[in-house]
């Protein structure tokens, strides 16, 4: 297993912490800055709403959650997570395979010039 110190990592749309992970899991919370979005990437990810209201786009689908809704983008399928509000949202982000850090996301298009 893969250590790693537990900390919060910054970023422009807000934050994300490590909750958990194993040999081939990792469980994140995202806290999302109101009116912000992640970049549009693939990277196998289940998304579970904690706080507030998101959009979530699956390739050209796009759908609202709420609380304690989710969903599941492949590792093929290009996602992004909006905050459409005008509060912090809060997202558990949970990534499968063997190797899941920042790196190895494809990055599609991106607010904060990163792609």
């Amino acid at each position: 297993m893969i250590e790693k110190n537990w900390y919060t990592e910054k970023r422009p749309w807000g934050n994300f912490k490590i909750l958990s992970q194993g040999p081939w899991f990792q469980v994140k919370e995202l806290t999302l800055k109101p009116h912000s979005r992640i970049s549009l990437h693939k990277h196998d990810e289940k998304y579970i709403m904690l706080l507030g209201k998101s959009m979530i786009s699956i390739w050209d689908r796009k759908s609202v959650y709420n609380i304690w809704e989710s969903c599941f983008a492949k590792m093929w399928e290009a996602h992004r997570v909006e905050n459409l509000s005008n509060v912090e949202i809060k997202i558990l982000g949970i990534t499968f395979w063997k190797y899941y850090w920042e790196d190895d996301i494809e990055r599609l298009e991106d607010d904060y010039g990163r792609v």
